[in-house]
């Protein structure tokens, strides 16, 4: 699997480079994001949020499958307090129990072959009480339904269902909001904040089922 992995990754990232400005889901963790001592952004790609957020931590930690990736982050300033990391999350995680602040997690969790694995890896490196700044795309978020209602699978890690030759954006698993509570709280979490980054903004909030196309996540370990 680790094969296949790598080759879709490569083929929908090639060329990827560092950008200025942060996407709105990044400002939107930002703005969730407590300061502590370290810091552990999986998936990190090009260590955009990963600088905006460093100043907050002691050490501020970039973890990505991708070499190539980590290799475009370090061609840019970085703060002396950064460390990359290449790994493959499905491996577990290299860091010690009780060991981290805050962790990110911004469009990720779909690529965890094991879900619960993950979540049980990520809950072992916080320590207590500490944050999972979690983001998820919305499998039936309005547009998506209407999509399925239509004959077709809604896709939520791409444009296109087949962008880049790579299936769904090369997303595993798609989840709800039901379904993202009771695995959280399986997995020893508690959502203490949910917002997102749909562009109808506080309006999602009314109805976050079907007005958000993602969630966003404070998730503390209990």
């Amino acid at each position: 699997m680790g094969t296949a992995k790598l080759r879709l990754f490569l083929r929908k990232y090639a060329g990827e480079r560092p950008s200025g400005g942060l996407s709105r889901r990044e400002e939107v963790a930002l703005r969730l994001m407590p300061e502590g001592r370290v810091l552990l952004e999986l998936g990190c790609g090009t260590g955009r949020l990963l600088r905006a957020s460093a100043r907050r931590f002691e050490l501020a930690i970039g973890f990505d499958l991708l070499r190539q990736r980590l290799q475009s982050a370090n061609r840019v300033p970085n703060a002396p307090n950064i460390r990359l990391i290449t790994g493959d999350m499905d491996d577990g995680l290299p860091f010690r129990d009780a060991s981290v602040t805050c962790v990110i997690c911004l469009g990720t969790f779909e690529y965890a072959y094991d879900p619960f694995f993950f979540l049980d890896e990520v809950r072992r490196v916080l320590v207590p009480q500490g944050v999972l700044l979690l983001q998820v795309a919305n499998l039936v978020w309005l547009p998506r339904r209407l999509t399925l209602l239509a004959g077709r699978f809604p896709p939520t890690g791409a444009s296109d269902i087949a962008q880049n030759r790579s299936w769904n954006g090369g997303y595993l698993h798609s989840y709800t909001l039901p379904d993202l509570r009771w695995l959280l709280a399986e997995c020893g979490f508690q959502i203490a904040k949910l917002v997102s980054s749909s562009q109808l903004g506080t309006l999602s909030g009314l109805w976050p089922s079907l007005l958000s196309s993602d969630f966003v996540m404070r998730c503390e370990r209990v």
